[in-house]
């Protein structure tokens, strides 16, 4: 009887690829609930499903990507694995085909990630209750993201920091090849002393 329970248990929590419908009702739950006020209209504009082959594992992976008619996307996981929004916007849209290197090595990060929890096997019931809560449009304890989060450091536009000649003086090259990364740490450094 305790053998079958346990089975039960784990047949239960078993992580599951995230069909378009499941995806479809997180992701116009999340935006609908985080939305601003001002917003009325939640239906969905357009939506694309981005895919991507991991060849360490020889396995396939995706993300739903879902543009709302108000503005803004949500970029909901394929698989439960994941944490279900792995980013959102109430602004803008994330057109297909028009995704920038950026946006798609961050994109490619998740599917690293997810795939390789997909290998291993990976249960977490933390991620299988959020999904669950998310799709039932339980908010219940949900942090808020309304609240904007002001910069840490300024713009560049005002900034005595910058990732370009002259502010390379000091750097064992000047050519650029310091780049966006050590300069942001140094910031980050610099705010913290």
């Amino acid at each position: 009887f305790i053998i079958s329970l346990l089975l039960l248990k784990v047949i239960i929590t078993f992580p599951a690829e995230v069909d378009q419908k499941k995806a479809l009702t997180v992701a116009k739950n999340f935006y609908e609930h985080f939305a601003p006020d001002s917003y009325t209209d939640f239906s969905i504009k357009n939506y694309y499903l981005l895919i991507y082959f991991d060849t360490l594992y020889a396995d396939t992976v995706g993300i739903y990507i879902f543009n709302f008619n108000s503005g803004g996307w949500v970029v909901v996981a394929s698989d439960d694995v994941s944490y279900p929004i792995l980013s959102f916007s109430h602004k803008s849209e994330l057109k297909q085909g028009e995704l920038d290197n950026h946006i798609t090595l961050f994109f490619e990060h998740y599917f690293k990630h997810i795939s390789f929890k997909i290998n291993c096997n990976y249960v977490d019931t933390q991620y299988l209750e959020i999904w669950k809560n998310i799709e039932n449009n339980n908010f219940t304890g949900a942090k808020s993201y309304s609240t904007p989060v002001p910069s840490l450091l300024e713009t560049n536009q005002t900034s005595r920091w910058a990732a370009w000649g002259p502010y390379f003086a000091g750097a064992p090259s000047d050519d650029g090849t310091n780049g966006c990364d050590p300069l942001a740490m140094s910031q980050i450094m610099k705010f913290w002393e």
